[in-house]
């Protein structure tokens, strides 16, 4: 069984080494759920709850 790594600990750790402050564009976070093997709705949650900017939504759900 394939288990993903989205723990809030890991999404938090997986973004402080990418250098991720206060936001991230789509297309980086899709990079990092599949460097780090996370979930990308956890992600998105996550971002969301710490008040991280999703910009340059390729999917056009943010601006």
């Amino acid at each position: 069984m394939c288990m993903s790594n989205s723990s809030d600990e890991s999404i938090r750790a997986a973004l402080a080494a990418e250098g991720i402050e206060n936001e991230i564009t789509c297309a980086k976070a899709q990079g990092i759920c599949k460097k780090y093997d996370i979930d990308p709705s956890s992600l998105g949650v996550y971002c969301s709850s710490m008040h991280i900017k999703i910009r340059r939504c390729m999917f056009g759900c943010f601006k």
